[in-house]
């Protein structure tokens, strides 16, 4: 009964061994592919964030279905179209406090809104009408920043300026 019982043992010690590789070859497995996901990130974010400030007044955003008026703070995606109504003003804060500043009966599309930390963030928009202020932090991250109207693209790095977009006198940088 004793030599069955060590030998019960010694089979039991044995075949726990013998998986001992195939745990410790799983453990491998999953650390490699916990390590990629953290280094690689597919699922990292290409989109800037964008978000909405309504300083004062009646602000709409038309997401591909038509203006709709919307709260301030909302996220903003690229495609977005931001009309500000009269006796009203908003912003559009990018990364690093950049900000786009929209005055009344202002229409705006944020046409490109992409990038990472590490690559940097692309943000490009057409100015309709109205007017607007931008302030691009220089050291944001920020790797291409483009505004065109009907007549004009100013295409800027770490700087402020001014765009007024009038239909019958053009466009006053």
């Amino acid at each position: 009964m004793a030599k069955q019982n060590a030998k019960t043992a010694t089979n039991s010690s044995v075949k726990s061994k013998s998986k001992l590789p195939l745990i410790i070859g799983i453990i491998i497995v999953i650390i490699i592919a916990i390590a990629a996901i953290v280094l690689l990130n597919p699922f990292k974010a290409e989109k800037t964030t964008a978000l909405l400030i309504i300083e004062n007044g009646t602000v709409q955003v038309d997401s591909g279905q038509g203006f709709k008026q919307v709260e301030s703070g909302i996220k903003l995606s690229q495609g977005n179209k931001i009309k500000t109504l009269a006796d009203s003003e908003a912003k559009i804060v990018f990364i690093e406090n950049s900000e786009l500043r929209l005055s009344e009966n202002t229409i705006i599309t944020l046409t490109t809104l992409t990038g990472n930390e590490e690559k940097g963030f692309n943000i490009k928009a057409e100015q309709e009408n109205g007017s607007t202020w931008t302030q691009v932090v220089q050291l944001s991250g920020i790797q291409s920043y483009e505004i065109t109207t009907p007549t004009t693209v100013a295409t800027v790095r770490g700087t402020s300026f001014g765009l007024n977009v009038d239909e019958i006198e053009g466009t006053d940088l």
